[in-house]
């Protein structure tokens, strides 16, 4: 999706037909609309696997585990439960099971935390859940405060790895998720005033917005997301930083570069009497230009040795700075420009070598001689 509308209705069908002229505008492929409540799971049944995670992750050890029941409208329902083999008949009483978990465990010897993806729930298709929802009808008391949940049994439809529209990214530490229909959701959620989170995917996410806006301005509590204008002004502003990251990169290889040229050609230059020398004694041009590249490899070789090991601590440094413990990436180590690195290196003391080597070479061998005794 790449508009998301967080909407509270009224107590009377005025926002319901607001709602329908969003749906009749042009340009949707494809929507949900989201309503949910919480639901507590008594002596909740874990995987083996969940287990052993979550006594090692962030995730309390209460007897009770906190979901929400989710309704997605009838058309994405629908569409949801036919990608699943399901008819709405069987199901529509019951709940469909989203189980993938997403947790974070601390490593010590890191110090970092680690993703781990697992299955929360070892329940299969048919599995009773004994447990309560939060009814929003009733008017909380401090006193009592167990007197608006609901006891609520629950029976498992199907299990799907699948998400639908609008929780693609519904995995979330410590929790799962239970898919079920208007008609369920209307049971148990009675209140009047409701809050909806409406999905689309657009064709034009800009202009879609803008009419959305204008359909919703009676409207008590609205906010639009832009997904597409988000990724835009993230672009933007990586796009900035790559500009004045890349150019401060180039500017320090130019002075590198220009730091290499000088300190080659001065070296060959300084060189020139003994290459003469060299040359006078009965040395080939063969035999010379191989001298030359053996040197051009050792000066290049010389260089990496120092550089790569240098490079590559900093590179960690940089990476733990940034990481700080709290976030979850891997170190992984920059081969691919470590060869790039390798091989612009040889080239470049190659080339300068050439040039300097070709520019001395014009030279008269006995006058070089003869001027460096002078």
């Amino acid at each position: 999706h790449n508009i998301e509308v967080n909407y509270l209705s009224g107590k009377n069908n005025k926002d319901d037909d607001l709602i329908k002229q969003v749906l009749d505008l042009d340009g949707i492929n494809d929507y949900s609309i989201v309503t949910n409540v919480g639901y507590e799971i008594n002596n909740p049944k874990y995987t083996k696997k969940y287990e052993e995670v979550r006594s090692r992750s962030y995730v309390d050890g209460e007897e009770q585990h906190y979901v929400f029941l989710k309704s997605l409208g009838n058309d994405q329902y629908n569409k949801f439960i036919k990608s699943l083999g399901l008819k709405y008949d069987d199901v529509w009483d019951k709940v469909i099971l989203l189980n993938r978990n997403i947790s974070y465990v601390y490593d010590e010897e890191t110090n970092t935390s680690k993703k781990i993806d697992v299955l929360m729930f070892d329940y299969k298709q048919g599995d009773k859940i004994q447990g309560k929802y939060y009814d929003y009808s009733c008017k909380y008391d401090e006193k009592d405060p167990e007197k608006c949940k609901k006891t609520k049994e629950l029976t498992v439809a199907a299990l799907s790895e699948i998400n639908p529209l609008g929780l693609e990214s519904n995995i979330v530490e410590g929790n799962a998720t239970f898919i079920v229909s208007d008609e369920f959701m209307k049971q148990i959620y009675t209140q009047k005033e409701k809050h909806y989170t409406l999905y689309f995917d657009v064709e034009n996410a800009d202009k879609f917005q803008d009419d959305v806006e204008k359909i919703l301005t009676s409207a008590d509590e609205v906010h639009i997301y832009n997904l597409d204008k988000d990724m835009r002004q993230q672009q933007s502003l990586f796009t900035l930083v790559a500009i004045f990251l890349y150019g401060f990169i180039i500017v320090i290889a130019l002075i590198g570069i220009t730091n290499i040229f000088n300190t080659i050609t001065t070296s060959v230059e300084l060189r020139a009497r003994e290459f003469a020398t060299l040359k006078s004694v009965g040395m080939t041009k063969h035999e010379f230009n191989r001298m030359i590249s053996l040197e051009s490899i050792f000066y290049g070789f010389k260089s990496l040795i120092i550089g790569i090991p240098i490079g590559s601590v900093l590179s960690y440094l940089i990476y733990r700075a940034l990481v700080g413990g709290d976030l979850d990436f891997d170190y992984i180590y920059p081969f691919k420009a470590v060869v790039i690195s390798i091989v612009a290196v040889l080239i470049l003391i190659t080339v300068i070598m050439k040039y300097s080597i070709n520019k001395i070479s014009k030279q008269n061998t006995i006058e070089t001689i003869r001027n460096d005794n002078i």
